[in-house]
């Protein structure tokens, strides 16, 4: 379909102009169709076509635009952000020249550029990309409000920003407010607005959830997965994608609910989306996958069905090392690596679960030491996890380290979210001076430790 769509453009006007726009049109097309690979392969000409006719920015930087989104899709993040940057550089200058004229692709391109960055973990600079996206977009709405679904856009991804830098309330505020937005757009033209409509329950009800409103999370996110298994009957190749991750959201409402037979149950349905979309595409659905499989990993762990719990878990960490992909590793790779050492737990096997959760340990700290109020608790959690271990296996003497240093981290960042952290830190403690009581030490006579950088 591709090249004999592409053949007839070309038999049209042959002229890099022409070929660079109508590339720009059908790729497009073929990413909203959920065709990746063949939207990256006309992305690609389509910057070709571009970079022809030497002076005209405004088409290259659409073009690069479209390529970064392209890439970003099939899994390649740093060539995303690369060609993303690209297009921003080239957009800027034009928008402070012709404001009127080209402001919405310079908002768009940051829109762009905040989500590219995110994904690079690069999430400072992010943030304040989209915050600029977002300020740009509210203006040019104001002014015109055909502009308004951009607007939706850069406040979804600004609302999943500020969520993932700790800022829960501001992020819950935005996610309502994009939501409300959407809905109206939806109302007016439900056939182009309901998929952005799903993601953005889907954040509302990340956020309610974290807020602990878990009877309105699970209400959103059941409308959100509701509204996409409607779209992906109509064309499932267009929306499987985000149908899986509706029912990831939806099967961890659930599991808060305590319904895990049925959390289970749509948790798999997810991993079973998502692997069919992982054969036909294994670099861009990786992390997608294994995603939906440590999250399965760990529901089946608290429905007391290990034996079921450690080869999806297992699965999840053996994918991300067979990927050989950086961007896979960090905080992603430490959780998978984390679960994996919960289950390898639950089935009696404690030399694995140990080394699971060292190799978590070393990867949560590679990411802290660049981003440390993020990952502060996180690594604490995996610190506590072996700390624990060591403790079961009585090496009392041994578990001192990690705890010690768990126990410093929290207290370093528990003034970020005291209410989360206070639980862990009582943990720690209390594993702590359990272990300094049978070696003889109590745990206020311990050294103080620091934080480790």
């Amino acid at each position: 379909m591709t090249r004999r769509l592409a053949t007839e453009l070309l038999a049209l006007d042959d002229s890099p102009l022409a070929r660079a726009v109508g590339c720009h049109d059908l790729s497009g097309r073929l990413l909203n169709a959920g065709l990746y690979a063949e939207a990256l392969e006309v992305a690609q000409q389509g910057v070709t076509a571009a970079r022809e006719l030497h002076d005209d920015r405004p088409v290259l930087a659409a073009a690069l635009g479209r390529l970064g989104d392209c890439l970003s899709l099939n899994g390649r993040p740093a060539e995303a952000l690369r060609a993303t940057e690209d297009a921003a550089a080239l957009a800027e200058p034009l928008a402070k020249a012709e404001p009127a004229r080209h402001e919405p692709l310079y908002a768009g391109t940051l829109t762009n550029l905040a989500v590219r960055l995110a994904e690079t973990g690069r999430h400072q600079e992010a943030l304040k990309a989209g915050k600029r996206a977002t300020a740009a977009w509210r203006q040019l709405s104001a002014a015109d409000p055909a502009h308004e679904p951009q607007l939706g856009e850069a406040l979804h991804a600004l609302a999943v920003l500020l969520s993932e830098q700790g800022h829960q309330a501001e992020s819950a505020e935005v996610s309502r407010e994009v939501a409300g937005l959407r809905l109206s757009l939806a109302e007016q033209d439900g056939s182009g607005h309901e998929p952005g409509l799903a993601d953005s329950l889907l954040t509302l009800s990340t956020q309610l959830g974290a807020e602990g409103q878990h009877a309105e999370a699970l209400a959103f996110s059941r409308q959100a997965v509701e509204s996409m298994r409607a779209l992906a009957r109509a064309n499932h190749t267009a929306h499987d994608d985000r149908l899986a991750h509706a029912l990831m959201v939806y099967g961890a409402d659930l599991a808060e609910a305590g319904r895990l037979p049925e959390a289970v149950a749509t948790t798999a349905e997810s991993v079973a989306i998502r692997r069919r979309l992982f054969r036909n595409n294994p670099a861009a659905y990786t992390r997608d996958l294994t995603q939906s499989l440590s999250n399965l990993a760990l529901l089946l762990v608290h429905a007391r069905q290990p034996s079921e719990a450690l080869p999806a878990a297992a699965e999840a960490v053996s994918l991300i090392e067979l990927a050989q992909a950086p961007e896979l590793h960090g905080a992603h790779f430490g959780r998978c690596l984390s679960i994996l050492a919960v289950c390898l737990n639950a089935n009696g096997r404690q030399p694995g679960r140990l080394q699971a959760g060292v190799d978590a340990v070393r990867q949560y700290e590679a990411v802290w030491r660049a981003d440390p109020v993020r990952y502060a608790f996180d690594l604490a959690r995996v610190l506590a996890q072996v700390g624990q271990y060591l403790a079961d296996e009585e090496r009392w003497s041994e578990a001192l380290t990690p705890l010690e240093d768990g126990l410093a981290v929290t207290e370093a960042y528990a003034h970020v979210d005291p209410a989360t952290y206070a639980p862990l830190i009582s943990d720690l403690r209390t594993a702590l001076d359990d272990c300094q009581r049978r070696i003889g030490q109590p745990w206020w006579r311990r050294r103080v430790r620091r934080p480790r950088r």
